[in-house]
């Protein structure tokens, strides 16, 4: 506790003066504290922007928060690092809880603090994809319960020990990552409303803050909270995760409408809601019972909810299963990766590598499916793959990477050669090399204002499915420029592909050409990016990029017919 108390007792910010505030605004390409490299903004919330940032001393990525410059006044500082310092105990001492590693003040002005970097999705596109089935949405609520619980038990300041009140749990600030010990973990995001509890304060009214359809009337009220309003988001969010919709609906999308329907308005039974699920009654039973509207007559503490999910979960383990849901079928694998994933395209980056995060198709595959059937090709045999060759056999995911669905261009050391490699991890990949057998290679390059390159890699089959996956390179960077330089020698790199259920040997393996033209096309690039003069603004040729990537998408299907 010393220790974290030490790196928030940094020198507090002073007055923006008479500065710009457009001036104080964080970008990509700024490097906070000598050591937090600022890439890509992924998210940005009421209290700030959040950045992918490169921790140049010890060469991870990591998440930075900064504040945003139209609240820099010392109320709102002070609550910035109170939700840094929160973050830094509980994440600390549980690992459900997005972990807080520093804190900082850029240029004496802007406050800002850095979190662990996560690969995953969060629950609720999990749920926007499809609901969780009962076994997963235990193991997962388990999990959130442990957060909360620890948050709830509270961190120890000026010798008292406070709870910490969340005030905002939802699927949205619940992420699910991947943990090569621990596989399938949920990690509770954003304290940036919490409060400390402690039972001898006086009683005091707060302003209401919240979801609307996650929080409970006396929150929305403005009541004094107690830990058991974090339950009833917690029921909230246990039947939308089971069902896909909400278990309190009021007639209006109203402020007033839902304090009445929250106060009022009996949650609906799932079986009226999800009529083909059928769940222990003992889940919907604990559901409910977090549901009820008067805050004494829930369950008071989180832990016996955990306690009833941990024993529902030991039942199920070890009788009969008395719920409706199976694992789905290899076409609903595929009709949710191909309905979804390449819609969404959610491209995040890390340096100059292109990354796509692993929940996105993160659907359960039964760990004895080997094999499509052939009604998921449309009555089509699987194409026979090709064998792997034996120098390949043992390799290995890179322990650098993380699990995650990732694509990156790495130079390899070949028996007789120094050569090129695009490695990429997918879920579900055995299915989709199967359900995808031909391949195809695009280049798109973009030189103004700062030369960078889109190497496309199309995995399609006959009947118009298709997935790409995109890396980005840097081309003014020379370790890129050498790699390129080898690809258009040699003709051809080597597609290496590996499944996130079997990081210790790739799936596929394969040599894939270019074309004359691409060879031509690829040499003409890396001519116009020498004869440039480089700017400073790589982020805004990505996002040509990203656009024409799009467009790409969208042209690719006709083409591809055509072949």
């Amino acid at each position: 506790m010393t220790l974290l108390d030490r790196f928030f007792n940094k020198k507090s910010v002073e007055g923006a003066g008479g500065s710009d505030l457009n001036e104080l605004e964080l970008r990509p390409g700024q490097l906070l504290a000598n050591r937090y490299l600022l890439s890509d903004m992924i998210g940005q919330g009421a209290m700030g922007r959040v950045f992918r940032a490169e921790d140049k001393l010890l060469g991870v990525s990591v998440a930075v928060k900064a504040m945003a410059q139209n609240l820099l006044n010392q109320q709102m500082i002070a609550k910035f690092s109170r939700e840094a310092q929160m973050g830094a105990f509980l994440g600390h001492q549980n690992v459900n809880i997005v972990r807080v590693l520093d804190y900082g003040v850029h240029e004496n002005q802007i406050p800002f603090y850095v979190m662990e970097y996560i690969y995953g999705v969060t629950l609720e596109a999990e749920i926007a994809r499809t609901p969780l089935t009962v076994p997963r949405c235990l193991k997962l609520m388990e999990q959130v319960c442990a957060g909360l619980h620890s948050a709830h038990q509270g961190v120890l300041i000026d010798n008292r020990l406070y709870s910490v009140i969340h005030r905002d749990l939802k699927p949205g600030n619940i992420f699910i990552t991947h943990n090569p010990s621990l596989g399938e973990l949920a990690k509770i995001l954003d304290f940036g409303i919490a409060e400390f509890f402690h039972p001898a304060h006086k009683a005091e009214e707060h302003r209401p803050m919240g979801t609307l359809a996650y929080s409970s009337a006396e929150q929305l009220q403005g009541q004094r909270l107690e830990p058991t309003a974090d339950i009833y988001s917690l029921g909230v969010t246990m039947f939308e995760a089971l069902t896909g919709h909400l278990p309190i609906q009021p007639e209006t999308n109203t402020v007033p409408a839902w304090i009445h329907a929250h106060s009022t308005q009996p949650p609906r039974l799932i079986r009226d809601v999800s009529p083909g699920l059928e769940i222990p009654e003992a889940l919907e039973d604990i559901i409910l019972r977090c549901l009820v509207k008067d805050p004494k007559k829930r369950p008071q503490r989180v832990q016996a909810v955990l306690d009833t999910l941990k024993a529902i979960s030991q039942d199920l383990g070890t009788a009969s299963p008395v719920y409706a849901a199976t694992a789905p079928s290899h076409s609903d694998i595929l009709d949710e990766i191909f309905g979804t994933v390449d819609s969404a395209a959610s491209l995040s980056f890390s340096g100059s590598i292109a990354t796509k995060t692993l929940a996105d198709a993160s659907a359960f595959i039964p760990k004895s499916s080997n094999s499509i059937p052939d009604s998921a090709v449309q009555g089509k045999p699987a194409p026979r793959q090709e064998a792997i060759p034996e120098w390949a056999i043992t390799l290995s995911w890179p322990s650098d990477k993380p699990i995650a669905e990732i694509v990156f261009a790495k130079f390899m050391h070949l028996p007789d050669q120094e050569g090129v490699g695009l490695w990429a991890m997918l879920a579900n990949a055995k299915i989709q090399q199967q359900f995808l057998p031909h391949r195809h290679i695009e280049f798109l390059v973009e030189l103004d204002p700062h030369p960078m390159l889109a190497w496309v890699t199309v995995l399609y089959n006959d009947n118009g499915k298709m997935r790409s996956l995109p890396c980005f390179l840097d081309l003014a960077e020379s370790q890129w420029q050498g790699m390129l330089t080898t690809l258009i020698q040699q003709g051809e790199y080597w597609f290496i592909l590996y499944d996130a259920a079997t990081p210790d040997r790739p799936i596929q393996v394969s040599s894939l050409k270019l074309s004359a033209a691409q060879r031509q096309q690829l040499q003409q690039s890396l001519t116009a990016a020498s004869q440039r003069q480089h700017s400073r603004m790589p982020q805004m040729s990505k996002q040509k990029l990203r656009d024409r990537y799009q467009q790409l998408k969208a042209s690719l299907p006709e083409k591809l017919a055509s072949r």
